[in-house]
């Protein structure tokens, strides 16, 4: 029970939101019932539950502070956990620790997972996808749904989107025959990149306001936007590229991470000619070779970038070897290699 316990906690503890508008939002929900203890936690567009079993001799049901628990909880061997004079307390062979508990009534109501069948999926493959796009879904979107990852079926392959309406990373998973489509909120992505959990496998089921995550012994629930996401397609389809430049990743890596340690700067002039790239930022300057087809043997193009914008789309590769391919300076650049996963960028216009 005590590593089950541990981990529910470090997971919950992702869907919790620092900077809560509500103070019962920064709290997690401990309820014993039926010899099982369920850990609860939410933000204001996710709902997740771990159910650990437990020998615990009462029922109770209050909010706690997680981190000076889960702090505590790592550092002993074993424990057990009792509920008195509305304490929590963690007991062992040596010690008894003392934690202040919170009503309830404030604490979101969950939404209750239907009796419907799922699409099933690797959790690994979910986990992978969604690392590699999450940098690019919106903060604060001007678009709608942008705060949200899409995910849907292509053809014969599923489709990973993250987009803030200036740069775009799609990862693509083949064969796939399921029809499916379904977003996921940002305020629920950590809790599938960093999540703890003991399957590899996650059922998805869709209802009516709510979707639903089923692994191992949690259920993750997030609320279903409105609306449709932005024709990300038809950008693909009206790519042109005039140019096609091959770069080293981890060399232009380096380079922009050296110009990002400037906090003044906020992005990045490339001038890209047949056997070099020049990359300025204020008054630095860095050469790479790169290979350059599809242009005459003199010419060139200068782009600029957001700088942090490069540095996370670049970081998403897995090969060393990117391709980008470029139209003009005022068109969407795009950036693939021999990986499901490659990204559009704008530039600075």
């Amino acid at each position: 029970m005590e590593k089950a316990f541990i981990k529910a906690l470090q997971n919950a503890l992702l869907v919790v939101e620092k900077k809560s508008v509500s103070s019962v939002l920064s709290k997690v929900m401990l309820e014993s019932k039926k010899g099982q203890l369920f850990v609860k936690a939410a933000n204001l567009k996710t709902y997740f539950t771990a159910i650990v079993p437990a020998r615990i001799n009462q029922e109770f049901k209050f909010l706690v502070e997680p981190k000076d628990l889960l702090n505590t909880l790592k550092s002993l061997r074993s424990f057990s956990i009792d509920y008195k004079d509305e304490k929590l307390l963690i007991k062992n062979d040596k010690s008894e620790y003392v934690f202040d508990t919170y009503a309830v009534y404030a604490f979101p109501e969950f939404p209750s997972l239907p009796y419907k069948n799922g699409i099933k999926l690797s959790f690994s493959l979910l986990s992978n996808a969604i690392k590699k796009v999450s940098y690019a879904v919106a903060n604060e979107p001007d678009y709608k749904l942008l705060d949200y990852l899409y995910v849907h079926d292509y053809g014969k392959s599923l489709r990973f989107i993250g987009s803030d309406g200036l740069k775009l990373g799609m990862y693509e998973f083949s064969p796939f025959d399921e029809k499916v489509e379904f977003f996921i909120p940002k305020s629920a992505l950590k809790i599938f990149e960093k999540g703890l959990f003991n399957s590899d496998k996650v059922t998805i089921v869709d209802d009516r306001s709510y979707l639903y995550f089923l692994i191992a012994n949690t259920i993750i629930a997030v609320k279903k936007p409105e609306g449709e996401y932005a024709d990300y397609v038809s950008v693909f389809e009206r790519l042109n590229p005039r140019y096609k430049i091959f770069i080293s990743k981890s060399k232009f890596i380096e380079v922009l991470k050296k110009f990002y340690k400037e906090k003044s700067t906020h992005s990045v002039f490339i001038l890209f000619s047949p056997s070099k790239a020049v990359l300025s930022a204020e008054d630095k300057f860095e050469e790479i070779p790169i290979e350059f087809s599809l242009s005459s043997p003199d010419e060139e193009i200068l782009l600029e970038f957001r700088l942090k914008d490069l540095i996370d789309v670049l970081s998403s590769f897995d090969r060393e070897n990117v391709e980008v391919h470029v139209e003009d300076e005022r068109s969407p650049v795009l950036l693939k290699a021999k990986e499901p996963y490659c990204a559009l960028i704008m530039p600075v216009v």
